[in-house]
């Protein structure tokens, strides 16, 4: 190229780049606002004035110059300065004007696509530094003074703070450290990964659950996570609050050094434009329980619309960054956020529980410790609930009290103990209380703002039990001034907050609730003591209304309710507990009784009618009801004695105070029968037996319950006197009416069903009672359950007929059974156990098993005459059946002894023809024909024979073993004699234990052999 093109292509640049710096500080000067504008342009701009100086003094240079070399090397450098001239000029191009995005999103933008050295300071320093460049060369280009300029303008430049952060440091804006204690939560963050995932257009989530379960620390963790994993940044916004929510927004704008001009919504526009534009990032959105302040219109309790400012419209979208959520409001699934990208956090797992307690509590291992157990105790009375677990460890690490200790403090002041404010290291200036109590305060404050409904459900179902709890109760919470549809609402309003957790069955319509057990105790505790009283009154009517008389029929709803009542019967302080209470406590306690929890009944009893005393009087028949009421139970537990002493006077009372024939008054004499029936004295149980029925007949008709039921009983007594036949007439015809009246399926069917068969099997039609037995024991299991008491005699009874039958392998395996079940139940001394332990030795007797009948007889024995006398029926079996063994084992004198006592007290007290009489007139006849006693034992066997044709027939089973027993004898064959063993089982027994025409079953009489 000759030296003449040359100069003019030199020229031709200093032209241009002149144009261009000419050009940007035009762009500039048009501008009136600078709002959001760095301040590096302004410094910029205020340079390019002496940039074309200077560039004129080298064009008027240029045109001197004669040496090619120079030449060569002035285009060099022009030419990198004009490349950042025009790099310069499209930054100002892009930024300064003030239409579409923010100047801050714009520059962001343009500097990306200029690339590295794309800030203004940047290009303004290299065209700078290439002026400098040509005046070092060529001294000659510039006057003296502009030189100065020049060198003051580089250092300017040189010292201005970068208008852009440095991409590749991450930037961490968080209050928090890292929570060095924190326990994995695996399955949070496996899903946290998964919908955070770079192939998600979506990057946000919202995590969502009870204030104190751990949301924030786990956004904590997660975001640090992506630092060390991605050099995310990370941004930290308090959003519980429009304060917060902009105080943050303000604090990361000085970060971002954006113009300190920006103000109001400009200045949150900018940062959310300058955090979408950072190559990788985590936002954090922590404690976002108020969501009417990121929405515009979001409904309140009274449908109106709030005014707050929308500040959702600031939140960055953008595919190069990650969104999490805090909040304690489930509604933030699907107002804010997407429900399929929402983490519901519950309390933590029990290793997860234990580990946080461990890392907290100074205790490194407590695993060979004895603070194991109360360790464990603890934590499940804590509901392995974060926050609560962190209170309770930093309490003992700091006071340096045994876990056993506090545990014992927790449970008598645990609401003051978790309102405890206490130092946490990773929330040194969080507003977000540290204390679990205060937690949910702020909680269940906002849903009182919101709905009134909401927080009259709330402090009405706290003294109820926290879990289990049907709509109907929270219904009946509300009141009668909401709608079902609003009442629904204000339920899904307190789950929203985690408040309530509903939970719906396939095939129920309404949902059942439940309620943390500290949220249960963070509710009262946050009542006032007006509060607490007026409330507590509420659940109490709520309660009166709704529990059923327990009867057979509402068992269901009982068992629905019962764990409810029984919370509130815990206060006693309750307004108008002594007037309502007792009518509860009644249907409690006969539910209870039908079901066998007879010492549940008994303490409930004993507080009833001392409440009845207090308020109505000695000789109110409420009273005298529940005197009654507590001998029933009595009779249950076998306590005899106690319950006869009672129920005699309540016979008395009712006399005076009702008269002779009122319902209440035949009751009591049907009770005090049944009490005699139990205590043996079957004469006197008849005598009255035969005057109630005869009373209820008159009274209330054939077919009344309570007619039906004297009948059941006095069959009884007969069937116990040895008179099958009548007892057996009587009981036909209680089964057909039982069945006609009451059903198929209701228990008081069932026990006419199983004396029925009792009298078969006394009678000797073995395969007819035990069909029944079996129909009875199916019916039982499936209507009582297993372990009722009931049910557990029907066992036993359908054991008898098996032993009877001789299948003893059969009859032991349930008798076994039976007595595990009712040691657990009833007790090692209740009369029923006594009686399994004793048919249990009468099987063992008949496999052969001496040794181990005799242990469990003397057993037995020892503890009838303890409980029961003497002369108890019982007792005398329990002799006869130890006589039994003593001759199985050839001690003949021994046996010989008892079995003249068995035989001499039967005679008295149950009479010559009484089938155990004969018994005992047959084994004496057996013991003495193996002494050798021959014609003494024949002539006591033809009596036996005699009396048993003339009792129970020709065909009965133990009347063909006495005819066998005798042919032996007169033939003189002694092979195989086998003596007749007490094999009875005593029937079940029907007695009235409560009025208002309600059937109380009792529980059925011991069985014995």
């Amino acid at each position: 190229m000759s030296g003449v093109g040359e100069a003019s292509l030199v020229l031709g640049i200093i032209s241009s780049i002149i144009a261009i710096i000419d050009a940007t500080k035009q762009i500039y000067d048009a501008v009136e606002d600078e709002g959001g504008l760095p301040e590096n342009f302004k410094k910029s701009s205020a340079k390019l004035p002496l940039i074309s100086n200077l560039l004129r003094d080298a064009e008027r240079y240029v045109d001197d110059m004669t040496n090619e070399v120079d030449k060569a090397a002035f285009l060099l450098t022009l030419e990198g300065c004009k490349l950042q001239a025009s790099q310069l000029k499209e930054l100002f191009e892009k930024v300064i004007p003030e239409e579409g995005a923010s100047r801050m999103d714009r520059y962001v933008k343009a500097a990306r696509t200029i690339g590295k050295g794309g800030r203004v300071e940047s290009l303004m320093s290299g065209i700078l530094d290439s002026l400098h460049l040509l005046t070092m060369k060529f001294p000659e280009i510039t006057k003296p003074g502009d030189k100065k300029l020049l060198t003051e303008a580089i250092t300017e430049v040189l010292e201005m703070e970068p208008s852009l952060p440095d991409k590749l440091k991450p930037i961490t804006f968080m209050p928090f450290d890292r929570n060095d204690g924190l326990v994995d939560r695996t399955e949070i963050f496996e899903s946290l990964d998964q919908l955070l995932s770079p192939s998600v257009q979506n990057r946000s989530v919202a995590i969502w659950g009870l204030g104190g379960c751990g949301k924030t620390q786990i956004a904590l963790e997660y975001a640090y996570r992506c630092r060390d994993k991605n050099s995310s940044s990370i941004f930290w916004i308090r959003a519980d609050s429009e304060a917060t929510f902009v105080q943050d927004y303000s604090d990361l704008a000085k970060i971002a050094r954006l113009s300190s001009d920006l103000k109001a919504e400009d200045l949150l526009d900018a940062v959310k434009q300058w955090i979408e534009n950072q190559k990788d990032w985590v936002l954090i959105l922590d404690n976002a329980d108020d969501l009417r302040i990121f929405k515009e219109s979001y409904s309140t309790s009274e449908n109106k619309q709030a005014d707050d400012p929308k500040l959702l419209r600031f939140i960055p979208r953008s595919r190069t960054g990650n969104i999490i959520w805090t909040s304690r409001d489930r509604r933030i699934c699907g107002d804010i956020i997407h429900t399929q990208r929402c983490i519901e956090v519950k309390a933590m797992n029990n290793e997860q529980a234990i580990d946080l307690f461990r890392n907290l509590s100074g205790i490194p291992d407590f695993t060979s410790t004895k603070d194991e157990k109360s360790i464990l105790e603890l934590l499940e009375s804590l509901g392995n609930l974060p926050l609560a677990i962190v209170q309770a460890a930093s309490y003992i690490r700091n006071t340096k009290i045994s876990v056993r200790q506090y545990l014992k403090s927790f449970e008598s002041e645990q609401s003051d103990l978790l309102s405890e404010e206490f130092q946490d290291v990773y929330r040194p200036d969080s507003n977000v209380p540290n204390a679990v109590m205060r937690t949910w305060h702020i909680s269940m404050k906002k849903v009182a703002e919101e709905s009134p409904c909401s927080e009259r459900i709330l402090n009405t179902i706290t003294f109820f039990n926290n879990k289990g709890i049907p709509f109907k109760l929270i219904e009946e919470a509300a009141g009668a001034t909401y709608s079902n549809h609003e009442i629904l609402l204000a339920a899904s309003r307190l789950s929203d907050y985690s408040l309530l957790q509903a939970q719906r069955a396939v095939d129920e319509e309404l949902p059942t609730y439940e309620q943390h057990r500290l949220v249960h105790l963070a509710t009262r505790r946050a009542l006032s003591e007006a509060q607490i009283l007026f409330f507590s009154g509420e659940a109490l009517k709520i309660m009166t209304n709704l529990f059923p008389d327990g009867t057979y029929g509402t068992w269901n709803d009982c068992i629905l309710y019962l764990p409810h009542v029984l919370n509130i019967l815990t206060l006693p302080q309750v307004e108008g507990y002594k007037s309502q209470a007792p009518l509860i406590l009644q249907h409690i306690v006969r539910y209870y009784w039908e079901q066998g929890h007879s010492e549940k009944a008994e303490q409930l009893q004993i507080e009833v009618l001392a409440l009845q005393k207090e308020v109505l009087g000695e000789k109110h028949p409420d009273t005298i009801f529940a005197m009654a009421n507590l001998a029933s139970t009595w009779w249950q537990q076998g306590h005899y004695e106690k319950a006869e002493q009672l129920e005699i006077e309540v016979l008395a009372l009712q006399k005076e105070v009702l008269g002779e024939k009122h319902p209440d008054t035949i009751f009591a004499m049907a009770n005090l029968a049944s009490t005699w029936w139990q205590q043996g004295h079957y004469e006197k149980a008849e005598q009255l037996e035969i005057e109630v029925l005869a009373l209820r007949k008159e009274i209330l008709g054939e077919k009344h319950p309570d007619t039906i039921t004297a009948m059941a009983n006095l069959a009884s007594t007969w069937w116990h006197q040895g008179h099958s036949e009548k007892a057996e007439q009587l009981e036909i015809e209680v089964l057909a009416l039982q069945k006609e009246i009451l059903g198929e399926k209701h228990p008081d069917t069932i026990t006419a069903m199983a004396n029925l068969a009792m009298t078969w099997q006394q009678q000797g039609h073995y395969e007819k009672a035990k069909q029944l037995q079996i129909e009875v024991l199916s019916l039982r299991k499936e209507i009582l359950g297993k372990k009722h008491p009931d049910t557990i005699t029907a066992m036993a009874n359908l054991a008898s007929t098996w032993h009877q039958q001789g299948h003893y392998e059969k009859a032991e395996q349930l008798e076994i059974e039976v007595l595990s079940l009712r040691k657990e139940i009833l007790g090692e001394k209740h009369p029923d156990t006594i009686t399994a332990m004793a048919n249990l030795a009468s099987t063992w007797w008949h496999q052969g098993h001496s040794e181990k009948a005799e242990q469990l007889e003397i057993e037995v024995l020892s503890l009838r005459r303890e409980i029961l006398g003497e002369k108890h029926p019982d007792t005398i079996f329990a002799i006869a059946n130890l006589a039994s063994t003593w001759r199985q084992q050839g001690h003949y004198e021994k046996a010989e002894q008892l079995e003249i006592e068995v035989l001499s007290l039967r005679k008295e007290i149950l009479g010559e023809k009484h089938p155990d009489t004969i018994t005992a007139t047959a084994n004496l006849a057996l013991t003495w024909w193996d002494q050798g006693h021959y014609e003494k034992a024949k002539q006591l066997q033809i009596e036996v024979l005699a009396l048993r044709k003339e009792v129970i027939g020709e065909k009965h089973p133990h009347t063909i073993t006495a005819m066998t027993k005798l042919t032996e004898m007169n033939q003189q064959q002694i092979y195989n004699a086998e003596e007749v063993r007490s094999n009875i089982t005593f029937p079940s027994r029907l007695k009235k234990r409560i009025k208002n025409a309600i059937r109380f079953g009792r529980p059925k009489n011991p069985e014995d052999r």
